[in-house]
């Protein structure tokens, strides 16, 4: 039991004493530097029903359609890469440009009465995203700095056949 205490009272100041990471890396110095992301990602659709969401109507192959009883979205994963622009505006304050490419599956579950099993559709889609962002920080203590980031970002599907107008969606919180 001695031992095991003095151990861990050694470890204790060995810590305490040792200086483990000064920041030397210069980043805060440069006016302009770059930088790559790498990006894991789990998106899922926010579903909007309309009054009469049960009601598909006959379809070309089955002039009975099984009744639908519900429609799901599940968290799908994705990933993306990008660039890091980073300038400096003031001591205290940088303009910061990532664009990004993000792959992303998507799935759709219709779920039917129990006579017909679910439907699952699956939606890939490639985005194109041009984030500009501010960045405010604090001055450095030692190795401790605190951010507050804000800004707006531009998405563009790159893969998508349909083209959508924003102003046709009915819902004025899901405009933006």
């Amino acid at each position: 039991m001695k031992i095991k205490s003095g151990l861990l009272l050694l470890c204790l100041l060995a810590c305490m004493s040792a200086r483990a990471q000064n920041w030397g890396g210069g980043v805060d110095d440069s006016n302009l530097h770059f930088g790559f992301t790498f990006q894991y990602l789990s998106s899922e659709y926010k579903i909007l029903k309309k009054g009469n969401w049960r009601d598909i109507g006959p379809l070309p192959d089955d002039p009975n359609p099984p009744r639908l009883t519900g429609i799901s979205s599940d968290s799908s994963p994705g990933f993306g890469i990008g660039f890091v622009v980073n300038k400096r505006l003031i001591e205290n304050a940088d303009l910061r440009f990532t664009p990004t490419l993000v792959f992303n599956d998507r799935v759709l579950t219709f779920h039917h009465d129990e006579s017909k099993d679910n439907v699952e559709r699956k939606i890939s889609s490639t985005l194109v995203e041009f984030p500009l962002g501010l960045k405010l920080k604090s001055d450095r203590r030692n190795n401790f700095r605190a951010y507050v980031l804000g800004g707006a970002k531009y998405s563009m599907d790159i893969s998508s056949k349909k083209k959508t107008n924003n102003a046709n969606i009915t819902d004025p919180g899901e405009k933006w």
